[in-house]
């Protein structure tokens, strides 16, 4: 049986997960996420979750709202977790994974505002960049890694360099 409402997980660009109610319908679904919706299967708590979200969110370029699988990919927009029967209907989601969901996107919308950024200034990981946590390192250190065709290629611009010193003034 179809429930009338059901208890999802809300998903708002920079905003900490949270429990809603949501009519069970098509026109309640697209009018969260604004747009058509596409639904994708989670599978990080064992049971049947769902993550509903505009389709084209990317492509409108709507805001970016958290990583997804570890940073392989992004969600754009907003978007929402909820359950799913044996049917494929969008069901309440389970307190279990409401719990489970709930703290993993929390702790990296707090990592953010924490360190008062935007999503665009996180890497899709949720890392920060690399400037922010990588200590400088020697110019002794970034030869070691250069590999031949790097070593040709800077040779090149270091003897165009002495050229463009050492031609004769006019």
């Amino acid at each position: 049986m179809k429930e009338e409402k059901i208890k999802v997980l809300a998903l708002l660009p920079m905003e900490l997960p949270k429990e809603i109610k949501l009519d069970n319908t098509l026109e309640a679904m697209q009018k969260f996420v604004g747009g058509l919706i596409k639904c994708i299967t989670l599978s990080d708590t064992g049971s049947a979750v769902t993550l509903v979200c505009n389709d084209e969110g990317k492509l409108l370029g709507l805001p970016l709202n958290r990583p997804l699988w570890d940073g392989a990919d992004v969600l754009a927009g907003p978007g929402f977790l909820a359950g799913c029967d044996n049917e494929g209907n969008l069901t309440s989601l389970p307190q279990s994974a409401m719990d489970f969901y709930k703290e993993k996107f929390r702790a990296f919308i707090e990592k953010i505002k924490k360190r008062k950024l935007n999503y665009a200034a996180m890497r899709a990981d949720g890392k920060m960049p690399r400037e922010e946590y990588q200590a400088p390192v020697s110019y002794t250190h970034l030869r070691a890694h250069e590999t031949d065709s790097y070593l040709v290629c800077r040779l090149l611009l270091e003897k165009k360099k002495c050229h463009l010193y050492t031609s004769p003034s006019r």
